[in-house]
């Protein structure tokens, strides 16, 4: 199912998305850009102290009183930057860059409140038809590709109190292999999509080795969600509540699948990009009473309820280069 700019501006991480593309300006030669930023540091810290998440600004070159744009302000400064062809690395940082900022376990950042105001919708429509219509991402919508790699970041807290997880999340248990497509070039996807991501480097990376044709679940859209919820409910009001209610401002009873009885059907789950940019971090609703959120899960990942091999030979090491902030292969 194609991505259209709509749905794609039917979840935040899909709003942010149009922000990234919009503010990329890597040669840094776009005033535009370079106002938009400065707009939006300003209105989102202002937006965040309002709710008492962020603190005061001091230190020298900031100016007193702190400028307060207006939502309009934004608008402007977004419909005055000139969009260009998207490149298929430029869209995956873009990617990066709003699968970073998700944050399912309090309230949105002062970035995404500001995107979420309806009076934004035209400028941020003009983007997101300018990214759906780039044929860089027609993989976005696409199945589970058959060829699908492991990433192992290296330097991962090992010790029990390390701040490295939640109860958050409503993606399959921990544990589970977890795998990705790799881009010609850039290496895996799971390289450059890592929701609340901690900088580990060196990643490791293996070619998955499965043999038949795996039962694959595809979460395609908001509805695959909660479909799937509906086949297999489980709930977790309880647990959720609290997290879930900041980060949606939902407050009622919310379920996720199964994921025990889930295996029992499937061999794989995979959510596409597409999925992810329009329906996480969104209240998913599947009656009147319940709903869910996709959260903790990155993009074209997918988790494997069966036994998998990695093939032996297929081992690389990837850097991030520090000067481009791209992956590069060692060796």
């Amino acid at each position: 199912m194609p991505l259209d700019a709509r749905t794609l501006l039917s979840g935040p991480r899909g709003r942010r998305l149009c922000l990234a593309v919009a503010e990329h300006d890597p040669e840094g030669v776009i005033p535009a850009a370079a106002s938009l930023g400065y707009l939006l540091f300003y209105a989102a810290h202002h937006l965040e102290k309002a709710r008492g998440q962020g603190g005061a600004i001091f230190g020298w070159g900031f100016p007193d009183p702190l400028p307060e744009p207006s939502v309009e302000d934004i608008a402007d400064a977004l419909d005055r930057i000139p969009l260009t062809s998207i490149g298929i690395a430029d869209a995956l940082e873009a990617c990066a860059a709003s699968v970073d900022s998700a944050r399912y376990w309090q309230e949105p950042d002062g970035t995404d409140q500001l995107l979420a105001d309806t009076r934004l919708d035209g400028s941020l429509m003009r983007v997101a038809e300018h990214i759906v219509t780039s044929p860089t991402i027609e993989w976005w919508s696409a199945p589970m590709e058959p060829q699908q790699w492991v990433v192992n970041f290296r330097d991962r807290p090992t010790g029990p109190t390390a701040d490295d997880s939640g109860g958050w999340w409503s993606r399959p248990p921990f544990g589970l292999t977890a795998t990705t497509r790799a881009l010609p070039g850039l290496g895996p996807v799971g390289l450059w999509l890592v929701e609340d991501r901690s900088d580990e480097e060196p990643a490791d990376t293996r070619l998955l080795t499965d043999e038949g044709t795996p039962r694959v679940f595809e979460i395609v859209a908001a509805e695959s969600w909660a479909e799937l919820c509906r086949r297999y409910p489980l709930e977790i009001t309880a647990t959720r509540r609290h997290d879930w209610y900041r980060a949606t401002g939902r407050s009622g009873k919310w379920m996720m699948p199964d994921w025990s009885r889930v295996a029992n059907d499937f061999d794989a789950m995979h959510l596409t990009l597409a999925a992810y940019l329009s329906a996480a971090g969104v209240a998913i609703p599947l009656d009147d009473d319940f709903a869910s959120v996709i959260a903790g899960w990155n993009p074209d990942e997918t988790y494997w309820f069966t036994d998998v091999v990695t093939h032996a030979g297929s081992d690389a090491t990837w850097m991030r280069d520090e000067q481009t902030g791209r992956w590069r292969q060692l060796g």
